[in-house]
């Protein structure tokens, strides 16, 4: 993981979406974004470019089941990543 990857909080990821709190949980438990991961005890995040892809599939108009299969593919980046580390 030699890349930086940039972590944005909460505030940052709806501002970036341009979506209440209250959507941001609805789509998340939608599975239409991704959720977040816990950084310390309250503090969560998101990858900086997590978001820009679900900025993407929306900005490109695709289905919530489309959208659903990017939310999956960026978990599936998140695991593999964990994985590759422990190696």
């Amino acid at each position: 993981m030699s890349e930086v990857k940039r972590i944005v909080r909460k505030h940052e990821a709806k501002t970036m979406l341009g979506i209440s709190h209250s959507t941001l949980h609805e789509r998340i438990n939608a599975g239409l974004i991704p959720p977040p991961f816990r950084l310390s005890g309250r503090a969560v995040g998101w990858y900086e470019y997590e978001i820009h892809y679900i900025l993407a599939a929306l900005a490109a108009e695709e289905s919530d089941d489309e959208l659903a299969l990017v939310v999956n593919s960026l978990l599936k980046q998140r695991k593999d990543a964990w994985a590759a580390l422990r190696r």
